[in-house]
């Protein structure tokens, strides 16, 4: 599939959403394979195996509040998604 992604010179976007071992292996693969541009892609981790979720949103909000006392600009989708990936790896 990535081999026929990689085809043509249209300008491609991609949304990846799924388990944080999934969306890391196919965001690496999107950009290693050079499918899709860093600034093109979205690849969000909305749970990790074997952790509750209530602690992973709690981590977040702690993340992002701290982002917003800091003078980040959290609506940046790549500030974004460092801080949900840092949430992710703690």
């Amino acid at each position: 599939m990535l081999t026929a992604l990689q085809e043509g010179n249209t300008k491609r976007q991609a949304w990846v959403a799924a388990e944080a071992s999934a969306v890391a292996a196919v965001r690496r693969a999107l950009l290693d394979q050079e499918v899709v541009e860093h600034d093109n892609l979205h690849a969000v981790a909305y749970w990790k195996a074997g952790r509750a979720s209530e602690d992973r949103e709690r981590r977040i909000v702690t993340r992002f509040m701290a982002a917003m006392n800091g003078g980040l600009a959290i609506t940046d989708p790549h500030i974004r998604a460092r801080i949900e990936h840092a949430a992710d790896v703690t």
